[in-house]
């Protein structure tokens, strides 16, 4: 019975930071290997901190922001639409990502969206649907050294945007 005790004290004590991070209390930035953290002069536009470069500025806050390593990733986005009516979104298509002998599968929401975090680097992406083309694109995840917002945590990330219109399969 001691030895469960024990143990069950152990497995709560791991869990706990992880727990008070998750929740909040101890909330740091999300870095990635090669990624500095340092403090910048910042002006809030548009409900953001951003850098300002501005020597004689008194009109400002330090703020946390992440200088990107080389292997940040990056979150890619995409809508993917009917080629002949933008406002048609296509959902439930599937979206696959291959690079260097690695494949992701996703799939779009009912809005036509989805969603990846992809280390810098040459991506083929490939998306399909019932009834449309097979679009099929390489696309280039860039590094950046951009500074970004250390917090709140969910700003700190650098996003890129892929709007991909499908052509419909002919009729016979």
């Amino acid at each position: 019975m001691r030895y469960r005790l024990l143990l069950g004290i152990a497995v709560l004590l791991m869990f706990t930071p992880t727990f008070l991070y998750f929740a909040g209390p101890l909330r740091a930035p999300l870095t990635f290997e090669g990624d500095r953290v340092v403090e910048l002069k910042a002006r809030e536009v548009e409900g953001r901190y951003v850098p300002i470069e501005d020597a004689q500025s008194t009109d400002y806050e330090l703020r946390e922001f992440i200088i990107p390593g080389q292997h940040r990733p990056v979150r890619v986005t995409g809508t993917v639409f009917d080629a002949a009516d933008e406002k048609r979104r296509i959902a439930r298509a599937a979206v696959k990502l291959k690079a260097q002998g690695l494949e992701l599968q996703k799939e779009t929401s009912e809005q036509g969206q989805f969603g990846l975090d992809l280390p810098p680097g040459r991506y083929a992406l490939e998306i399909s649907a019932p009834g449309y083309q097979t679009y099929a694109q390489e696309y280039v995840v860039e590094h950046s050294t951009e500074p970004i917002p250390a917090h709140p945590v969910e700003y700190a990330w650098r996003f890129v945007e892929l709007p991909v219109a499908m052509e419909r399969i002919p009729a016979p």
